[in-house]
C-alpha cells in the first residue's frame, strides 16, 4: 500500500511569523521594480506598510514590534501611504498585548502631530521628531531612532526644527529668563545654546540657554526692526528691517529682500533663509546670490 507523505505543519502564529519575515525584507520605499511593484515610483511599498505590523501583531512578536513601531522611517512611509489611522490602530493593538513604554510614547507623539500627519504626510518625520525631542524622559528604545531621524532630516534640502516645545507637549524642565526687553522679535542660535530678543528700535539682549545668563547687549542701527537671526553662539547675527532689507552683523552689507517678510533664519548649509507672509521661502548665500525659492504647499506643524 502506498506510504503517506508527511507534511510540515505550522501553527497560525508560525504562519504569521513567516509572512512577517517576507514583508520585512521588502524595501520601505520602492526604488527598484519587483514582482509586486513592477514600476519604480518613489512611493512607499504599500504591501509592506499594510502587512508588516499586522503580521507581527498576529505573531505576537514583542521585540520586533518595538523596533518597527519606533522607526521614524517606517512611520513616515506609512503616513505617506495614507495609513495614519491604521498605524494608530496598530499601536493600540500592540499596547493591548504588551507593556511597551516606547510604543506608548510614540503613539502620544503621533496623536499630538495628527493634524499635520493628515494634511502634510511628507513632513511626518519632521513633525514627530519635533514632538519627541521635547518629551520628558525619552524612552531608551526611541533615543537611538531619534538620533537616526535627525541624521536623515539633515540630508534633506531643508527642514524645520522646533526650538521650543510645541503645544500639548509634556516638556522638559525649563527656567524663566528675565529679559529686560519685551518683544516677539527673537532668535535661537543653530546649536540652541543662546537666545536673543530685540526691540523694534534695535536694542538686543543675548543670553545663554538654559541658564539665562546675560552674555551680551548690543544695538543695531535701525528704527524699524522686523526680525533677527543668530549666526553662532556669540553676538554675531543678521537682521531685517520692516521694508525687507537684510543686513550683515556689522550693518555694512545689505541686500534687498521682499517687503512684508517677518521671519529670518540662518542655516550653515544654505546661508540666510527668509519666510514671507505668503508662505514662500527664499534662501541667499553670503555673497547675496539668491539660491532657492520655495512655495510652501502647506503650513509646517
Amino acid at each position: 500500500m502506498p506510504q503517506k507523505t508527511k507534511t510540515f505543519q505550522r501553527s497560525p502564529k508560525q504562519w504569521h511569523q513567516l509572512l512577517a519575515d517576507y514583508f520585512e525584507i521588502l524595501p520601505t520605499w520602492q526604488k527598484e521594480p519587483t514582482r509586486i511593484v513592477p514600476k519604480s515610483d518613489g512611493l512607499p511599498t504599500h504591501r509592506k506598510m499594510s502587512e508588516l505590523a499586522y503580521q507581527l501583531i498576529k505573531a505576537k512578536h514583542k521585540e520586533r514590534l518595538e523596533v518597527i513601531l519606533s522607526d521614524l522611517r517606517f512611520i513616515e512611509a506609512k503616513c505617506v501611504a495614507g495609513m495614519v489611522f491604521e498605524l494608530l490602530r496598530e499601536y493600540n493593538q500592540t499596547l493591548e498585548l504588551f507593556n511597551l513604554p516606547s510604543a506608548a510614547q510614540m503613539r502620544r507623539a503621533l496623536t499630538l502631530a495628527l493634524p499635520g500627519l493628515i494634511n502634510c504626510p511628507g513632513l511626518a518625520m519632521q513633525s514627530i521628531y519635533n514632538r519627541l525631542f521635547w518629551f520628558i524622559d525619552i524612552e531608551t528604545g526611541i533615543q537611538s531612532k531619534l538620533y537616526l531621524a535627525f541624521k536623515y532630516l539633515n540630508q534633506r534640502q531643508f527642514w524645520i526644527k522646533a526650538m521650543a516645545p510645541l503645544p500639548g507637549t509634556q516638556t522638559r524642565d525649563s527656567a524663566a529668563i528675565p529679559f529686560q526687553t519685551v518683544s516677539s522679535i527673537q532668535s535661537i542660535s543653530p546649536s540652541a545654546k543662546t537666545i536673543a530678543i530685540a526691540s523694534i528700535g534695535g536694542l538686543i539682549e543675548i543670553r545663554s540657554l538654559p541658564e539665562g545668563e546675560l552674555l551680551a547687549k548690543r544695538s543695531v542701527n535701525t528704527s524699524r526692526l522686523a526680525a533677527i537671526t543668530l549666526i553662532d553662539d556669540t553676538s554675531n547675527l543678521a537682521y531685517m528691517n520692516q521694508d525687507g532689507t537684510v543686513y550683515s552683523n556689522d550693518g555694512t552689507k545689505s541686500f534687498d529682500g521682499r517687503k512684508g517678510e517677518r521671519l529670518i533664519a540662518f542655516l550653515p548649509l544654505h546661508g540666510i533663509i527668509i519666510a514671507c507672509s505668503d508662505n514662500s521661502l527664499v534662501a541667499w548665500d553670503n555673497d547675496k546670490i539668491k539660491l532657492m525659492y520655495w512655495k510652501l504647499i502647506c503650513r509646517f506643524h
